[in-house]
């Protein structure tokens, strides 16, 4: 729903804002409102109405729209194991805080050990074997290299040549093989330790808060994990998420940046700031809604993930303008006005007025200009010209 809020307007007294009528309106008006009480006769001399004014100020409104939601961490995730296994210790529970890089849990590394030793035994053993293959392919170089020299003196025939040409070949071979059998070993250890690391379940995120809460935590000491089983959630709550849902009206009104208030049923007498962050580019063709994100700062930590909320965005802000509680308006012959009291005359004018926004009870006064004091009790019994008494004040 749309709306205002400019707080209530003066007390109920004359007085308000300063301004000199021109010749040809009513007093205090501003400008000439020839035909205003046209068709409106006076009240006659049945005796003076008892009223209650109030004086017509200048301040600020504001143009609001009130939804309702519901409030969301702003990042949330949930901590799982990467490996199967039985849970050894965990070091967290609902509502703790935890450190970017914190230890969480262990699981029994037993099962993950062992594979590591043995793949890290299986590196050893194949970079020693690459360190005699490389040592034979250097012999097999040097006795081809020599083969080549006694060749070209004429000393070694053609066929020992080629032997010592093709045990070089195949040291070549050899070392290539081994080679890969290193990469293989250290692929097997790569996995063999990442599998043993994961048995340390540790709580990271992205982004660079340092701290974040545990949300819940769904496992016990002693329970048999699968691989991918949930341990626990993590939430950052440092800053929370206003999800509201706006209708076709206010959709048309609201866009990123604008400013929010929030209330909070549970906090009473507390507001709490946000901004507009996202507006959904949408109407959900079911609901006729769109879904709007409205970030809010949170550290204090007094709201949670979950509360419900009233929010109150604002659309608009109109400074230095005429004010007046909404329950001054009166229509005449479908015409939406007030009446004005001219103290010399001791009588209520009824003053066809424009209005604009409406917030809080009050509503701003586009047109005429107004100076003095409007009725706020008793209007009902006016007609245009009627005699009042002011109440507290005897005759104006």
């Amino acid at each position: 729903s749309t709306s205002g809020t400019a707080g209530k307007v003066g007390s109920r007294e004359a007085g308000g804002a300063s301004g000199t009528g021109r010749t040809g309106g009513p007093p205090g008006v501003g400008g000439s409102n020839e035909g205003s009480s046209a068709g409106l006769s006076p009240r006659g001399q049945r005796g003076a109405v008892s009223v209650e004014v109030v004086p017509v100020q200048v301040g600020t409104i504001r143009e609001v729209g009130n939804f309702s939601g519901t409030l969301e961490a702003r990042s949330q995730f949930v901590l799982s194991t990467k490996i199967a296994g039985r849970l050894k210790s965990i070091f967290v529970d609902a509502g703790d805080e935890v450190k970017k890089g914190q230890l969480v849990a262990l699981l029994e590394e037993e099962d993950y050990r062992y594979p590591y030793e043995q793949a890290v035994a299986d590196l050893e053993a194949a970079r020693a074997n690459l360190e005699d293959a490389l040592g034979a392919l250097e012999t097999a170089k040097r006795e081809y290299e020599r083969a080549k020299s006694l060749f070209e003196s004429k000393i070694v025939s053609a066929a020992e040549l080629d032997s010592s040409q093709n045990q070089y070949r195949k040291a070549e071979a050899t070392v290539k093989v081994v080679q890969a059998q290193v990469r293989q070993r250290e692929a097997a250890l790569a996995i063999a330790k990442d599998r043993l690391d994961s048995t340390r379940i540790l709580a990271t995120w992205e982004s660079e808060e340092p701290v974040r809460v545990i949300g819940e935590r769904f496992v016990n000491p002693g329970t048999l994990l699968r691989a991918n089983d949930p341990i626990c959630s993590v939430l950052d709550i440092s800053s929370l998420v206003g999800v509201v849902n706006v209708t076709e009206q206010g959709y048309t009104r609201i866009r990123p940046g604008q400013r929010a208030t929030l209330r909070v049923e549970i906090l009473p007498g507390k507001e709490f700031p946000g901004t507009v962050d996202r507006v959904a580019p949408f109407l959900n063709p079911s609901t006729r809604q769109a879904t709007v994100r409205i970030s809010v700062p949170n550290r204090g930590r007094e709201l949670k993930p979950g509360m419900f909320i009233q929010v109150e965005v604002e659309f608009s802000r109109k400074q230095q303008t005429q004010i007046i509680p909404e329950a001054c308006l009166v229509t005449r012959e479908d015409r939406i006005g007030v009446f004005l009291v001219n103290p010399q005359e001791g009588k209520a004018r009824f003053i066809p007025v424009q209005v604009g926004i409406r917030e809080g009870g009050n509503v701003e006064v586009l047109a005429p200009r107004l100076t003095g004091s409007v009725v706020i009790t008793g209007q009902h019994l006016l007609q245009d010209g009627s005699a009042v008494l002011v109440a507290g004040r005897g005759r104006p």
